[in-house]
């Protein structure tokens, strides 16, 4: 009897701990498309900012 007890405690433990997984899928839904679009575009406004806006240039000229 406690070899079944042991048993069907591994049984749901495997369940359990794989039930999480099913659930990640590399579907995405419509949020998170959209996050990702906006993660990307904050991405892009901070490249040119960084491009335009040279602090070290800056930095040299505010020395001389």
């Amino acid at each position: 009897m406690k070899t079944i007890y042991r048993l069907l405690g591994l049984i749901l433990l495997a369940l359990f701990t794989m039930v999480p997984l099913t659930g990640c899928g590399d579907d995405q839904g419509p949020a998170e498309e959209a996050g990702e679009e906006i993660d990307d575009t904050v991405d892009d406004i901070e490249d040119e900012f960084e491009d335009d806006n040279d602090f070290e240039d800056f930095d040299e000229e505010f020395e001389n």
